[in-house]
């Protein structure tokens, strides 16, 4: 069995997470982590398009930090995307690095949360970050999977953020 390089313990082959203290142990083709990018619609234009309940979330979700900083995020399936902030000593990365943001003087761990999609809700899960995540004033508990819907508060310690859903688009 592999060894954990963050606790030394054994995990189970094949698993991303060490099922002892949780972090990634598989570093995964940069390729095949969620992409992020500036939002290029107006924020008014996307609010509108914004979907008003949980069910069902197209691929693309808006991280807004204040009113000069959207991010949009694309969230793929059966994949959890970490977030957290860049590790500059060492391989760790988060999927979703919020450094640009004011991670480390927020109290952003490297591997802070996470986010889960499935095909009809996405969930949080806090990644037993040494600050905590909040959701909607309430902190997380750590490993425990809460649904997120349109429009909810988040905070990854003291970086708050707001996430909107982009309207799942079907063809008629």
């Amino acid at each position: 069995m592999p060894v954990c390089p963050h606790c030394d313990l054994e995990y189970r082959a094949g698993l991303v997470y060490c099922d002892n203290c949780g972090e990634r142990v598989v570093q995964g083709n940069p390729d095949s982590s969620p992409r992020t990018k500036p939002v290029d619609v107006a924020l008014e234009e996307f609010f509108a398009r914004a979907k008003q309940s949980n069910l069902p979330i197209s691929d693309e979700c808006l991280f807004v930090f204040d009113d000069q900083n959207a991010e949009s995020v694309y969230l793929p399936y059966a994949k959890p995307a970490t977030i957290g902030r860049r590790d500059t000593s060492g391989p760790l990365q988060a999927d979703i690095d919020l450094t640009r943001y004011g991670a480390f003087e927020h109290g952003v761990s490297r591997i802070h949360a996470a986010l889960y999609r499935t095909e009809d809700t996405l969930s949080l899960l806090d990644m037993n970050s040494r600050n905590g995540t909040f959701l909607n004033g309430q902190r997380l508990s750590s490993r425990v999977p809460y649904v997120l819907r349109n429009g909810d508060e988040v905070w990854f310690a003291k970086l708050p953020i707001h996430i909107y859903f982009k309207e799942m688009e079907f063809a008629h």
